[in-house]
């Protein structure tokens, strides 16, 4: 039951941080708006979508936003150390996955047999996209747990929620601009 309580969560929270995202950039870019504009957010999404379809396939992309979240959603179960139940090992992969993967687009073998490089070609395609699943899965989980334990101070789980949902603006924004 926990699983499905964590998924309602993750849901939500994806679908919280894409309406946010949606309003970002519509401010950002204009400064007079249409009543149309205002209300309809669905057409937004699937151009979202399309954009992420156009770059990558959609198998490898579903693959790594859901292996990337579940791996991250298992962390904050650890244990109730305030470093596991913060933003901060979010934010350590956000400055560090980037790093790998312009390491690894230096190494890269465009046509090869070995399962390694066709790992790595993979890899540095949705980079982005393992950061965002990430997170979402690890500030899921950093939800549910602070929810059900409490362990932790709730100004402690407001600044990581808040820390959590601006590195995610971050990466849903280099994600679109890409």
């Amino acid at each position: 039951m926990d699983f499905i309580y964590i998924i309602i969560v993750f849901v939500v929270y994806l679908i919280v941080l894409l309406g946010v995202n949606y309003y970002i950039n519509l401010f950002s870019e204009k400064e007079e708006y249409t009543k149309e504009e205002l209300k309809n957010i669905l057409p937004y999404f699937s151009i979202l979508m399309e954009k992420i379809n156009s770059k990558h396939a959609l198998p490898q992309v579903l693959l790594a936003f859901i292996l990337s979240s579940f791996i991250a959603g298992l962390i904050p179960f650890v244990g109730s150390h305030w470093f596991i139940q913060s933003a901060i090992l979010f934010g350590i992969i956000l400055f560090f996955l980037p790093i790998v993967k312009s390491y690894f687009e230096n190494q890269k073998v465009t046509s090869s047999d070995r399962i390694s490089d066709s790992f790595i070609n993979v890899f540095t395609g949705v980079s982005e996209i393992i950061i965002l699943g990430f997170g979402l899965g690890y500030a899921s989980s950093f939800m549910f747990v602070w929810v059900t334990d409490r362990e932790l101070s709730f100004m402690w789980f407001m600044l990581n929620l808040i820390a959590f949902t601006f590195l995610l603006e971050y990466t849903i924004q280099k994600i679109i601009k890409e």
